[in-house]
């Protein structure tokens, strides 16, 4: 939230960067963006979000920002929620968000630097919708999808194949709801429902076997 400088008793929305300082915790004053609104940044200072409502991506080169839509009009309504750690103009640099598709939500993948610009739109464990909430550095994507009868279950997208985490590991059982990030060493985390006695929600972490 920003003064107008052409209103000053007015205000209007724009993005912005700030800094921490690992150190002594003190942070900078912040950058301003416009109209991109950021979402996400990874490691490398790219960003992800959305900019006059289309999905993009922003980064610095010196002293200018610059951004790179999303440019599909089967896109114009995604929202983006996470980038993995790969830098600008890595082919494996990959965003991922929700867009929808017949009127259902569904997860999808951006990859700005593959060949032809690449997007998948993801599928479901049998029932309509999916979302996609993280991916980590080797592309591996998590989130959550519709079962044909069993609800929403977590998911993990990897080569190309989405596998539902609850036939994966003994869940004792609980159920895996939904996955909420995954990590570069492929370490999930989210949250899982038990039925029994009591219908309560968990946080769970699934860390991958070396």
């Amino acid at each position: 939230l920003a003064i107008d400088p052409q209103d000053p008793a007015a205000t209007v929305w724009v993005g912005g960067l700030w800094q921490v300082n690992p150190i002594d915790g003190s942070i900078s004053n912040p950058t301003n963006l416009g109209d991109f609104y950021p979402v996400d940044i990874n490691n490398y200072g790219v960003m992800t979000g959305r900019s006059g409502g289309v999905p993009a991506i922003a980064w610095f080169d010196g002293p200018d920002l610059e951004i790179q839509f999303l440019n599909s009009s089967a896109f114009e309504g995604a929202q983006p929620r996470a980038l993995n750690d790969r830098d600008i103009d890595d082919p494996l640099l990959t965003v991922v968000g929700d867009t929808y598709v017949d009127g259902a939500s569904r997860g999808f993948a951006w990859k700005p630097y593959a060949a032809n610009n690449s997007t998948t739109v993801l599928g479901t464990l049998g029932g309509s919708e999916s979302s996609a909430r993280d991916v980590n550095s080797a592309g591996d994507i998590v989130g959550w999808a519709d079962t044909r009868r069993k609800g929403q279950q977590a998911f993990i997208y990897s080569g190309g194949k989405m596998s539902n985490l609850n036939s994966m590991v003994d869940t004792g059982g609980a159920t895996l709801q939904w996955a909420r990030a995954i990590n570069d060493d492929g370490d999930i985390v989210g949250f899982m429902r038990y039925p029994r006695p009591i219908s309560e929600s968990h946080g769970y972490l699934l860390k991958r076997l070396e």
